[in-house]
């Protein structure tokens, strides 16, 4: 909105003196006023340095206004009522100009006191001061979130888009351009950081009332200024805890002395009155920070002894681990042997089943031999008889075996038997006995003396 309009590097869109254009109000919520039986709540604003006549504000109604550089903007709350005058309920200042430069030109549902003391009387000191505006509006920040329970508007406040709709300037949606983003990135951070500085004081006072340690009967309990306790988080971490929450009593005491140049002067019983607060604060507070610090070392301790004992079962996780690992170790030796074990055993049979075909063939050729000598014998005692009977005995060769044949003799050995077909293919090597005993074969031969 702020920076995309006007284009000035840091978001501001009020940059020069003359420099004009429209705003949109928006009143979205008012919170513990006050009002009598039969007042109606009525709110208006007006702009400085004229103060001219106010236009009335509705809730979720967004109201058009034209500003300057200069201008201030003024809500006034009353009561309206059936009688003669309508009665004052307080009011909120907002400088555009500081508006610009702390928010990036834009309130996005920001919070803020109503304040109810009248300045639209005292309005040159006003509009010519800007000291007072500028620490008027940083006052009304801090105030609103120190305690949520004074009276209180949200006001949403931005500049007035010329291609959008009235009221639809502060609907964010995702789809927007970065530009739009960007510009709207300070208002809505203010208002989210106020936001959780609120609830933080919420969450405070209802500690407080909860455990039993609220302020004397009759006093409202006070709470720290959230605001600046979150301004002063990054040095408090520094520091240490103590001095995060523990406030000093002098810089009340600024805070004061500007006061009362902001404001009327406080007479004595006041200023005591405001010192008693500050005081009953920093003891409230003062008091949460050593719950909070006794809070923080019981849970240091808590978890030390977690930690030790997540440590002695992370070392018997890690014994447990280095067992299994050896023991793992030692059965993958024995598989390993085992195989071995296997291949030898293996090779063992296959050798001895090698060697016992060897000697069975031996064995075969052996046999063959010894069959070749006893056929050769038969063969001469054959001859032999056959010239005995003075016959010439029949052509039978005579062969030795081969290492072919014996090898082919021991191959069907070894080759299942298959019975041969009953014939008779083989001739008789011997006659017959009857033919050696018919006729005159058998001649007695002469016996020879010697």
């Amino acid at each position: 909105m702020g920076a995309s309009a006007s284009g000035v590097p840091g978001g501001s869109w009020l940059f020069t003196a003359v420099e004009t254009g429209q705003i949109v109000v928006t009143l979205n919520d008012i919170r513990s006023v006050e009002l009598f039986p039969g007042e109606e709540l009525s709110a208006s604003v007006r702009l400085s340095p004229e103060w001219s006549e106010g236009t009335r504000l509705t809730r979720d109604r967004p109201t058009v206004l034209s500003f300057a550089a200069d201008t201030t903007l003024l809500i006034e709350f009353k009561g309206l009522c059936d009688g003669p005058q309508d009665r004052f309920l307080g009011e909120i200042k907002l400088p555009l100009a500081h508006v610009a430069r702390r928010c990036g030109g834009s309130l996005y549902h920001t919070w803020l006191p109503i304040s109810p003391q009248s300045t639209a009387s005292s309005s040159s000191a006003a509009a010519g001061d800007k000291s007072f505006s500028l620490e008027y509006f940083d006052r009304a920040l801090r105030a609103a979130a120190r305690d949520p329970r004074q009276p209180m508007a949200c006001l949403s406040l931005c500049r007035k888009s010329p291609d959008k709709e009235i009221g639809k300037e502060l609907v964010f949606q995702l789809d927007a351009p970065p530009s739009e983003k960007a510009a709207r990135f300070e208002g809505l951070l203010q208002s989210h950081s106020q936001h959780a500085r609120m609830l933080q004081a919420l969450y405070r006072h209802v500690r407080t009332f909860s455990t039993a340690q609220s302020s004397a009967p009759g006093m409202s309990p006070n709470f720290k200024d959230a605001l600046q306790d979150s301004f002063a988080m990054d040095k408090s971490r520094r520091e240490g805890p103590t001095s995060t929450y523990a406030m000093d009593l002098g810089s009340h005491v600024e805070v004061l002395g500007n006061l009362q140049q902001a404001d009327e002067a406080p007479d004595a019983s006041s200023l005591e009155t405001e010192l008693a607060r500050l005081r009953e604060e920093i003891e409230t507070t003062t008091q949460e920070a050593n719950a909070r610090i006794n809070q923080a070392g019981e849970a240091i301790i808590l978890l030390k002894e977690r930690v030790s004992g997540k440590q002695v079962d992370l070392i018997h996780k890690r014994k447990d681990v280095s067992a299994l690992s050896h023991e793992a170790e030692s059965i993958e030796l024995e598989n390993q042997k085992l195989e071995l074990q296997l291949q030898h055993a293996a090779a063992r049979e296959s050798r001895a089943g090698s060697q016992d075909y060897n000697d069975e063939v031996e064995s075969l050729r052996r046999d063959a031999k010894d069959l070749a000598t006893q056929k050769e014998a038969l063969l001469l005692i054959l001859q032999d008889f056959y010239g005995a009977m003075g016959k010439v005995p029949p052509k039978i060769p005579l062969s030795s075996p081969t290492s072919h044949a014996v090898d082919g003799a021991a191959a069907e050995c070894q080759a299942p038997f298959t019975p041969a077909p009953r014939e008779q293919s083989w001739t008789n090597m011997l006659p017959r006995p009857s033919e050696l005993l018919n006729g005159d074969l058998l001649v007695e031969r002469p016996s020879f003396d010697y």
